[in-house]
């Protein structure tokens, strides 16, 4: 348990040779950057070679041409937060489902995917609603992207 978040990041880089990036935070977090190729691989290392198993949630951030998804993993044997960050094409927005790692991803990938229209690959449940109504029209944009409009989806969905 002696471990502190910096020798993490040191081993981590060692260890997952497709981490671009491995940076403190906070005392207890680390932010840890990858291609979306290599997120299925990094997250395994990361849960086996940290205990790492907790995910807390994936959240996600419309940076424009980009979609920025962050995976918040928490290791109760280091008391370390750990996220891994990647980012994909707003206009692909496809990425491997994690699910086979941490098969709980399976809600946070639904939510995701709902909100920000992120397809995960692998995933079972990416033709059904988490949170938007099951009648969504199929040519709205997903409602968190930032060039939304609230005005012009609520005139869409409430017809006034």
């Amino acid at each position: 348990m002696g471990i502190t978040p910096e020798e993490i990041c040191k081993d981590l880089k060692d260890k997952v040779k497709e981490i671009e990036k491995c940076e403190k935070m906070a005392p207890n977090q680390l932010l840890v950057t990858t291609s979306s190729d290599k997120i299925c691989e990094v997250i395994e290392k990361i849960s086996n070679n940290y205990n790492a198993y907790h995910l807390s949630t994936i959240s996600a951030v419309d940076l424009g041409k980009e979609i920025e998804l962050n995976y918040h993993l928490f290791s109760y044997k280091y008391m370390v937060d750990i996220t891994v960050r990647c980012s994909i094409p707003k206009d692909n927005p496809r990425i491997k489902s994690i699910i086979d790692v941490i098969p709980g991803a399976i809600l946070y990938e639904m939510e995701v995917h709902d909100l920000f229209g992120v397809y995960f690959e692998g995933n079972p449940n990416m033709n059904e609603r988490l949170i938007l109504p099951e009648d969504w029209p199929e040519d709205l944009p997903p409602p968190l992207w930032k060039d939304v409009k609230t005005e012009e989806l609520r005139k869409r969905l409430y017809k006034q």
